[in-house]
Parts: structure tokens; sequence; C-alpha cells
């Protein structure tokens, strides 16, 4: 599936999605020295000068989009506008070993659908209805990012920095199905 038609069905999925910088020769195509952004993990300037503003579910948007800069990532925005948060375990800076450590303390976190990144992956979570998840960082433990209301992540099939593609754990991709509720501890963490 190319990013074109991956963005299209998230956004048949509810989401909106919003195209990102990608990657050439593991640095950004938006041109800047090594160390001054994320690369292919920012807004593509031209196709959304606001942002996440600029985020939209229109597949003729989206199509026109990709149609004119296939190696765009993709990204969609988290929170109450898509109806789901992640917790984005971060193993470069301790992630799984924060979440062993909550989890033992609180209990498992059910299964859910999980997106591997590159370097760690991205836990998703349905949003509880009349309750704000607001994006944190390092907040509830090393490595561990809250992306919420205001928030965006990168998706699957786009490349990462590391070589690596971003890949949903399920063979049907995103699949709204295998989202599970965030346990009470996690949502009052966030």
């Amino acid at each position: 599936m190319t990013k074109g038609e991956a963005a299209v069905q998230l956004a048949a999925n509810g989401l909106h999605v919003l195209p990102l910088q990608y990657i050439i020769d593991g640095e950004c195509s938006c041109g800047a020295a090594k160390g001054e952004c994320k690369p292919g993990k920012h807004p593509y300037g031209s196709f959304a000068p606001n942002g996440l503003k600029n985020a939209t579910t229109d597949p003729d948007t989206i199509r026109r989009w990709w149609g004119k800069e296939p190696r765009c990532n993709i990204g969609f925005r988290t929170g109450a506008i898509s109806g789901i948060f992640v917790l984005d375990v971060d193993d470069r800076d301790g992630g799984s070993t924060s979440l062993a450590k909550l989890e033992a303390r609180h209990g498992p976190l059910p299964k859910t659908l999980t997106q591997i990144t590159g370097g760690g992956r991205h836990l998703i979570f349905n949003v509880p209805q009349g309750i704000s998840i607001k994006n944190s960082q390092g907040d509830i433990g090393d490595g561990l990012d809250v992306r919420g209301d205001g928030g965006y992540i990168v998706a699957a099939p786009s490349d990462h920095e590391s070589g690596a593609f971003y890949r949903f754990d399920s063979d049907t991709g995103f699949d709204r199905s295998k989202i599970a509720d965030a346990p009470e501890w996690l949502i009052n963490l966030c």
C-alpha cells in the first residue's frame, strides 16, 4: 500500500490526516541540519502551512497532497477529534522500563492496537466520553509520552530516520475494533 492510499484509508476511519516531511538518506526532507528538527515528523510546509489546522478527512485533498508528493510521511491527529489517544513508548529513553513499573504498580494494560515505530511503539486507546487527554512528554515516566488533544502521531507506512518503517501490529492496518479502552489508572495519570 502506498503512503497516499494509507492516508486515504486512515481518513476513511475518521482520522484527520496531514502530510509530514519524509526521510532522504537518513535526513529530513525539510533540509534542516542534523539535530535542528525531528526528521520526518513535522508538517510538510507547502501542504500544511498551519500544521494541525490543515489536517483533514477529505479524500480528494489527501489524494491531491500525496499525488504531488508521494514520499510525504503521514500524520494523524489524536484526542477527541479522532476519538483516540496514544501512549508513545520510546525505548531509547527507557519507555518499556517505565511502563513495566507502572503496570507492576497498577495492573497490566489491555491488549490494544499498537503501532511499531523506529524506536518503540504507540499504544492506541479510545478517548473516554467527556474526558480530555492532554499531550505530555515524560510526565508519567521516562520515555513515555502521551498524544491527545492538540497532538498527532506519525502513521504507517511512514519512514523513520532509523531506516525502519512504521507499521501496525494488525494484519488489517489501522482497525478501530482492535482499540481498547484504557484502564482508569492510565486515564488518571494522563
